[in-house]
C-alpha cells in the first residue's frame, strides 16, 4: 500500500528541458483553440443577458414551463434559431436545464435547477418516501399526488437519468405501474 506523487509544477521550472517546450507548446495550441472557439459564437446579444437576470431575479415562477409558455414570457418573436441559441445560451449559463433532444422532455423549460432538484428530492422523494417505501414508488399515487403533468415530468427525468427503472411485470400479472428508485432499496444483510 504505497501513495505515490508527482508535482507537476516543479517538472517544468527548468526552462531548457523539452518537458518545457512541450508544455509551453500545448499551452498555446490549447488557448488557440479556445480563443478561435469562443471567436466563433460571436457576442451574446443584450437582450440574452437581461432574460437570464429575469428568469433567475423571478421567485414567484415554478421550477419548469412548458415551452410555448416560455417563448410566450421571454422569447416572443424570435426565430427558431435565435430562439434556440437562447437556449444553449441559459443552459450554459447554468439558469435552466433543456432537453432539447429528449421527447416529451423537450416540451418543457427547467428554468430553476435548483428547485428542480429540491422538488425531486425534498418533495416527491422525501422523508416519509425515504422511510417507507423501500425504494418502489407506486406511479398511480404519484399520479394523484401531484396533479397534472409533474408526474410524468418526474418520471421521465428520473429514467432519462438512468435513477429508475420500472418495475418488472411478473407473469400473468395486470401491468403495474411501481417505480423502483435503486438508491433507496433497502440493503441486504
Amino acid at each position: 500500500d504505497r501513495c505515490m506523487s508527482l508535482d507537476v509544477k516543479k517538472c517544468f521550472e527548468n526552462n531548457d528541458d523539452i518537458w518545457s517546450l512541450k508544455k509551453n507548446y500545448f499551452q498555446k495550441v490549447l488557448h488557440d483553440r479556445i480563443e478561435e472557439h469562443a471567436k466563433s459564437f460571436g457576442q451574446i446579444p443584450k437582450q440574452f443577458n437581461e432574460i437570464r437576470i429575469s428568469i433567475e431575479n423571478n421567485k414567484e415562477l415554478d421550477f419548469y414551463l412548458q415551452k410555448e409558455d416560455f417563448i410566450t414570457q421571454f422569447a416572443e418573436g424570435f426565430s427558431e434559431e435565435k430562439l434556440a441559441y437562447l437556449l444553449l445560451y441559459l443552459e450554459f449559463a447554468g439558469t435552466i436545464v433543456y432537453f432539447r433532444e429528449k421527447e416529451f422532455l423537450n416540451q418543457y423549460v427547467f428554468i430553476n435547477p435548483k428547485a428542480l432538484s429540491d422538488w425531486i428530492y425534498k418533495r416527491v422523494l422525501d422523508e416519509d418516501f425515504k422511510d417507507d417505501k423501500n425504494g418502489v414508488l407506486d406511479f398511480k399515487a404519484l399520479r394523484r399526488r401531484f396533479k397534472g403533468e409533474k408526474s410524468d415530468i418526474f418520471k421521465s427525468l428520473m429514467l432519462n437519468f438512468n435513477l429508475l427503472f420500472e418495475e418488472p411485470q411478473k407473469e400473468g400479472e395486470e401491468k403495474n405501474q411501481n417505480l423502483v428508485i435503486p438508491q433507496f432499496l433497502p440493503e441486504n444483510d
